[in-house]
């Protein structure tokens, strides 16, 4: 801990810019991170220390002006039981065309590093031990059609899909094909959503679901995202994924996320639903509060403009 607190203190000192977030929640943990901490034109890293591990990142970006862009980070955590996880993600676009990439490593399950990441949309599987890549590029026709391709193999998932995209106005609708293999059996699935962003008002929702066969019976899923701007210090968003025939993940995960902009820094509060294979109800709940460092330590300039002595 005091060496971790140590560093937080070298990255307050030399970067340029960076955001302070305090966090609790429950089922009982605790953590404190920043991140973006900028230390040169391509390169920011972050770290945390929270009661279940430690974690640091660097992120590298590579701007190539209108011909495409570069993105990479790099995860490394040690959980206090003594195992680790390593994840490697990158995404890049060349013109009309993009790609993306994400390796993983572990040996822990998730609650050992994150006791809330299993709510995720798309969390990693809630094994002992494992690995898992990610490749999918992406065909953008015009700007009205594109074209997906992905593939994911691990060692408790894998999966191929093909998806095509069509955008029309204030609607984006989307629709392909899934097949997957996992530990006790295989799926092909057919895949359809609907995304909805009216540019008068303030809310974004998504609408998906897929049906398809096991080889043991049928498969189906459902998904929605809702996220609306409630107040302008007020926002709203909602995730829920259904999908009975996984076995690496919770079958339903969901969440609640409030963000309250008081005027100084921003407070988080969220809660988690998810039912596993075993038809048990698991939640959870999270509370954070995330501030810049140019907010929690103005200049004096800013401190008097803030005060009334200056006037903008």
């Amino acid at each position: 801990m005091k060496r971790f607190l140590g560093l937080l203190v070298i990255l307050f000192s030399v970067a340029q810019a960076q955001t302070l977030e305090v966090s609790a929640g429950l089922p009982f943990t605790a953590q404190i991170a920043i991140s973006n901490v900028v230390l040169s034109d391509v390169i920011s890293v972050g770290a945390a220390v929270s009661t279940e591990r430690v974690k640091v990142s660097a992120d590298g970006v590579l701007d190539f002006s209108v011909v495409g862009s570069l993105q990479a980070r790099v995860i490394a955590e040690v959980a206090y039981v003594g195992r680790f996880r390593v994840q490697l993600l990158a995404r890049g676009s060349f013109g009309p065309i993009a790609a993306n990439l994400g390796v993983a490593y572990w040996n822990a399950a998730p609650a050992n590093f994150d006791p809330f990441e299993i709510f995720a949309t798309d969390p990693l599987p809630n094994s002992g031990i494992g690995f898992r890549t990610d490749l999918g590029i992406g065909y953008r026709v015009n700007r009205n059609f594109s074209v997906f391709g992905a593939g994911r193999f691990g060692s408790d998932f894998s999966s191929f899909s093909l998806e095509a995209r069509v955008r029309d106005g204030e609607f984006e609708f989307r629709g392909g094909l899934l097949g997957a293999v996992q530990t006790t059996n295989a799926a092909i699935l057919a895949q359809a959503s609907a995304i909805y962003s009216p540019e008068e008002l303030p809310f974004t929702v998504s609408l998906g679901a897929g049906f398809g066969f096991t080889q043991t019976g049928l498969a189906y899923e459902g998904q929605l995202t809702f996220a609306w701007i409630v107040l302008e210090e007020v926002s709203l968003s909602v995730n829920a994924v259904y999908q009975p025939w996984r076995v690496d993940v919770l079958p339903f995960r969901g969440s609640l996320e409030v963000r309250i902009n008081p005027g100084f820094g921003t407070i988080l509060l969220t809660g988690y639903l998810g039912y596993n294979q075993v038809n048990t109800w698991v939640y959870g709940a999270r509370i954070a509060f995330r501030i810049t460092l140019e907010e929690l330590f103005p200049s004096p300039e800013e401190a008097r403009v803030s005060s009334g002595l200056i006037r903008k």
